[in-house]
């Protein structure tokens, strides 16, 4: 009955004119004004760039009158009925409070929702996605969404999940965090865990637990089976694998009459992929069932020019800030290593990464990556061994260890001197180091393998330019061309990983997500391709990756190898085409003239010169005729 009243409620909101209902807002809440002018200014100024579904450009987006609608709080108003029910002036005053989350967020948490997240939140619709910019307050909308419903019903089951523990960890803290806010709201959380895995339990029975997906396919998500829940939160939905949603789907499903609806509700920044996520903003199969909400990041109230200034410095490539700022699809990304061959690569059980030689008679090569501001600094090593005392690893390549320096002062001094101490304990035969920002740091370890001969680091340490070339023998010709590096690094990688040459353990999730976010976000008109790593996702760990394993092709591959004789010898032309000797005398017929005569008639249409004798004993001095090569 109380959502028949609210239902009512809004009809009628609706029934206003646009003026009307901004005037009911700024009474209300001033505030909402000045964002509701922010938004709309926003779509009609700065997003003309971009285009709508159907492929009109982003000129205008003024709120519907429904939208105004839901930004207006309903007022408390005594039922009678309620009352002969038993329910006094208090109780239905707390029923009003408890039914909508934007209203209790502020009576109990002290919290006000901002204009996008209120749209969110009193949405009627059970399905909804939100394609939000970075930093808008996707968390907090979905924390507050959880605590509330956790708290006003008995025995809710609540279920986040996100593809790794990283991010359940957020909104877990985050709930705890507005719980908080009230005395009242924290005595009913009875209790909250993070090991096995993350769960915060309440006094009515309800209970909102944390799973992680993984990022492979056929991953972690097999624990949400069998579980209940009534309100499924996914975040981060754009890296989840499409065959991974099937558990989660098949929760909405009611087991009981009496269950409650079911609400999903899912989150994310577009990586360019065009997977379920796409597939439920966009409505491509035409059901309906998803409500979209994009907002991007230009709509923070809190966002000014010089953030957006530090957005774009952050986000060099034009293609990442539109995914992260703009939360815009972009062009459709091309993955440039196939999930089929990511997921063969990672193996369970994997490996603990141990900073030492794990095989006395292996060959190790270090990939090294400089970053000091967008990322610590990536240092990869990964072991050769055709023994291998273990199967598993004999024959293939096996990321030994892998390590990120922390971003702080001296970063790339103290990376020098970290590569410094990790030569020693794994005594690589190639360290390939990022010349694009290591170029000082390369001549420090140049430096120190001069002055420690010991080390090898004179001759180990090679500088690679992205932007360079390298050559290499064609397989058929033999003959050296030159080929772009960055895209032939990027194909090595890719053929060791369809060969299944290279292996990585399983728990290593940051570099599975780097590895599969991993796109061509467009070509150049030479038909270059430009790689980045989309959504959130870096890429410095994997290109560290890519730097050891052009190392291993360039000295252990078969791209670089020329087979080149060490001996020859000299072969006359009497082992190819018979020569003949022909008498001095031109007045005498040889029979050997007259049989060439008889079978290819006079001598001048002959095919074969007469005179190819290495000597000539003619009327020509006694100087002979000598050949000099072949």
């Amino acid at each position: 009955m109380l959502n028949e009243k609210t239902k009512l409620f809004r009809e009628k909101l609706i029934e206003l004119d646009r003026e009307e209902l901004l005037e009911i807002i700024k009474d209300q809440n001033p505030d909402y004004i000045k964002q509701i002018n922010r938004i709309e200014y926003v779509f009609a100024n700065k997003l003309s760039h971009l285009t709508w579904g159907d492929g009109t450009p982003v000129k205008d987006r003024p709120l519907t009158k429904e939208e105004l609608s839901l930004l207006i709080d309903e007022p408390f108003v005594f039922d009678q009925e309620l009352s002969d029910m038993g329910l006094s002036v208090t109780q239905q005053r707390e029923l009003h409070v408890a039914k909508d989350v934007v209203t209790w967020s502020k009576a109990f948490l002290g919290v006000e929702p901002r204009v996008y997240q209120t749209l969110i939140l009193r949405h009627p619709s059970l399905r909804k996605v939100l394609r939000a910019g970075r930093r808008l307050g996707k968390t907090v909308s979905m924390s507050l969404l959880l605590l509330q419903y956790s708290y006003t019903n008995k025995n809710a089951k609540s279920i986040v999940i996100a593809p790794m523990k990283a991010q359940v960890e957020v909104i877990y803290k985050e709930v705890l965090k507005f719980a908080a806010n009230s005395e009242i709201v924290k005595q009913s959380i009875t209790r909250s865990v993070t090991s096995p895995q993350f769960v915060i339990e309440f006094s009515n029975g309800s209970q909102i637990s944390f799973f992680t997906s993984g990022m492979r396919s056929g991953g972690k998500s097999d624990v949400v089976r069998g579980q209940e829940a009534h309100l499924i939160v996914l975040d981060e939905l754009d890296y989840m694998h499409p065959d991974d949603l099937i558990a989660v789907m098949a929760m909405l499903q009611k087991t009981d009459e009496n269950q409650p609806d079911k609400i999903l509700i899912g989150a994310s920044t577009p990586t360019g992929k065009r997977e379920i996520f796409y597939s439920w903003c966009t409505d491509m199969d035409n059901t309906g069932l998803f409500k979209e909400f994009w907002f991007p990041a230009y709509c923070n109230p809190m966002m000014t020019n010089e953030t957006e200034r530090e957005l774009r410095l952050q986000y060099s490539s034009e293609m990442a800030y539109r995914h992260e700022v703009e939360a815009d699809w972009g062009e459709d990304a091309e993955g440039v290593y196939p999930r089929r061959f990511i997921d063969a690569a990672f193996l369970d059980p994997g490996w603990d990464y141990i900073p030492e030689r794990q095989e006395q008679k292996a060959k190790y090569v270090f990939g090294v990556d400089w970053d000091k501001y967008g990322a610590g600094v990536n240092i990869v090593v990964l072991e050769v061994n055709e023994k291998s005392s273990n199967p598993l690893y004999a024959g293939r390549v096996r990321l030994a260890y892998r390590e990120e320096t922390l971003r702080e002062e001296y970063t790339l001094t103290k990376a020098v001197e970290r590569i410094i101490l990790l030569n020693d304990m794994f005594l690589p035969e190639h360290i390939y180091v990022d010349r694009g920002f290591g170029e000082v740091q390369i001549e420090l370890l140049h430096k120190y393998g001069s002055e420690n001969r010991l080390s090898g680091l004179a001759t180990k340490v090679k500088g690679i330019s992205s932007a360079g070339t390298v050559e290499i023998r064609d397989p058929f010709t033999q003959q050296k061309i030159k080929k772009e590096i960055k895209p032939f690094m990027v194909d090595n990688l890719r053929q060791m990983l369809e060969k299944k040459e290279l292996i990585i353990p399983i728990y290593d999730s940051e570099l599975y997500k780097q590895l599969s976010a991993y796109v061509v976000a467009r070509k150049t008109s030479s038909g270059r391709p430009v790689y980045e790593a989309s959504g959130t996702a870096q890429d410095h760990a994997h290109d560290a990756l890519m730097l050891a394993c052009h190392a291993i092709n360039e000295n252990y591959g078969d791209w670089m190898k020329s087979n080149a004789s060490t001996k020859f010898i000299t072969i006359g032309n009497e082992a190819f085409l018979p020569t003949f000797s022909l008498s001095g005398n031109s007045s005498e017929r040889s029979s050997e003239e007259e049989m060439i005569e008889d079978k290819w008639g006079d001598k001048g249409s002959a095919p074969i010169m007469f005179r190819r004798s290495m000597s000539y004993t003619g009327n020509r001095g006694n100087k002979k005729f000598r050949r000099k090569s072949f």
